[in-house]
């Protein structure tokens, strides 16, 4: 698993890429906690996401909550398919076309 969080301005980025596991929960949750705030506009680049477990998925889920505004500008094909297995399909959707 690797994360990347860029914070320009209001924006949080959060790049992800590789197999995003129960094992990696906790430093996900707390790399996010210490960078988001409910005023942020949270942007994921998921396109190199190679797996995503339930629990990640969760957390993906309660980020595009909290955060004023949730978008996913890039995604895998493991992304789409296990957000929609577990029903979680908004916000974690990208734009068309991309």
């Amino acid at each position: 698993m690797s994360q990347v969080l860029t914070l320009h301005g209001t924006i949080l980025e959060i790049a992800l890429e590789g197999e995003l596991t129960v094992v990696d929960v906790k430093e996900m949750h707390a790399a996010i906690l210490a960078a988001l705030s409910p005023e942020h506009d949270v942007v994921v680049r998921a396109k190199d996401v190679s797996r995503v477990d339930t629990a990640v998925a969760q957390l993906i889920y309660a980020v595009g909550v909290y955060a004023r505004s949730f978008e996913v500008l890039e995604a895998s094909e493991a992304w789409l398919k296990a957000f929609r297995l577990l029903g979680l399909e908004r916000p974690i959707d990208p734009e068309p076309g991309t």
